[in-house]
């Protein structure tokens, strides 16, 4: 079944003009039709749902107890913490702590170097 806003108008499906079709087409498309369709047999069915309220029903009129509910899912035995995974690969990945570094000598600080002066442009000549 569709919600409403899922089905599309049928403006547009068929053809704004007139189409023919040829007898050859015809004849394969009602073979085909009778390849892929069977009989459908309803005794073939079975109803789960309607076979367990059957009982349900039986048994209350007969005033046993309620039929516990069979499990249909058991819950997974390999649950994985995603959170723990994630931490240990963080912490797979982490550098190893360094030694600690012996202070370095400082250095004796460079002297400043003077901006260089501002040349004037050139005159051109003319000509």
């Amino acid at each position: 079944m569709l919600w409403p806003d899922e089905i599309r108008p049928a403006t547009g499906l068929a053809p704004s003009e007139k189409v023919t079709v040829r007898p050859q087409e015809l004849k394969m498309a009602e073979s085909l039709m009778e390849t892929l369709s069977e009989d459908f047999d309803l005794a073939a069915q079975h109803d789960e749902y309607q076979h367990a309220l059957d009982e349900l029903v039986a048994a209350k009129l007969e005033g046993e107890p309620i039929p516990e509910m069979a499990e249909t899912a058991a819950a997974p035995d390999n649950v994985v913490d995603l959170m723990a995974a994630l931490q240990a690969s963080i912490d797979a990945r982490a550098p190893a702590p360094a030694a600690p570094a012996a202070p370095a000598a400082k250095k004796a600080a460079a002297p400043k170097k003077k901006a260089a002066a501002k040349k004037t442009a050139a005159r051109k000549k003319a000509g």
